[in-house]
């Protein structure tokens, strides 16, 4: 998994917000979370979880909405593209949706999370392991 000296780069659907990762994610996975679910307005939602200090955002900042007591994402103020999820409990890690990567096509989840929540009628078929709630269950 690796993009060479230039890092990991993605951005919105409009270019507004780009960021850039320095180093490689920590962690790919689907997640099927109903807040997932509901954020990302599809049934299930790819992450990229990085170190927060490996990140940088360039452009337009991202606008960061509370969504949940624990945790916040972030998204495109212009254009309302999804970008990240970060858990209170886990300050120096920020999850980055897959798919806003310029070249997602090389970043592969390993497992689904939260598939206690997967919508009954959306099943993929790959044999990956799936977990009913977090990636420790």
């Amino acid at each position: 998994m690796s993009t060479g000296t230039e890092g990991w780069q993605g951005g919105c659907l409009c270019g507004s917000v780009r960021f850039r990762l320095a180093g490689q994610p920590l962690a790919l996975l689907y997640c099927h979370c109903r807040m997932c679910q509901r954020a990302g307005g599809a049934p299930v939602v790819a992450w990229a979880t990085v170190p927060v200090a490996s990140l940088a955002w360039s452009g337009t900042p991202p606008r960061i909405y509370r969504s949940s007591p624990a945790a916040t994402r972030a998204f495109c103020g212009e254009c309302g593209s999804p970008l990240a999820f970060q858990s209170d409990a886990e300050p120096d890690r920020l999850d980055l949706t897959i798919a806003a990567f310029d070249r997602a096509d090389l970043l592969a989840p390993d497992r689904h999370v939260w598939v206690s929540s997967r919508l009954p009628w959306f099943e993929t078929e790959d044999r990956l392991p799936r977990h009913p709630t977090d990636s420790e269950s």
